[in-house]
């Protein structure tokens, strides 16, 4: 039994370990895909977390305009 055991820790750890590693090659491509679009399409892909994880409210305005932000003001229409 204990050497089931011991062969399971070692599949374990060649496991965590291969992760590890993949992990690495996944964002060193991602790295290079995102370096591609910024340079030859020019799309950046810098959007912070905090703007996505930010809740929108939308605020009517004069004349019955709906603006999605937080605390916009509309001015002007008449």
């Amino acid at each position: 039994m204990e050497t089931v055991n011991i062969v399971l820790g070692i599949i374990a750890s060649i496991l965590s370990i291969s992760a590890i590693v993949f992990s690495k090659k996944v964002s060193d491509k991602n790295k290079k895909i995102e370096q591609y679009l910024e340079q030859e399409l020019n799309i950046t892909l810098n959007s912070s977390k905090k703007e996505v994880l930010s809740s929108k409210k939308a605020t009517s305005g004069e004349n019955g305009t709906s603006i999605i932000g937080d605390n916009n003001k509309v001015r002007g229409g008449k």
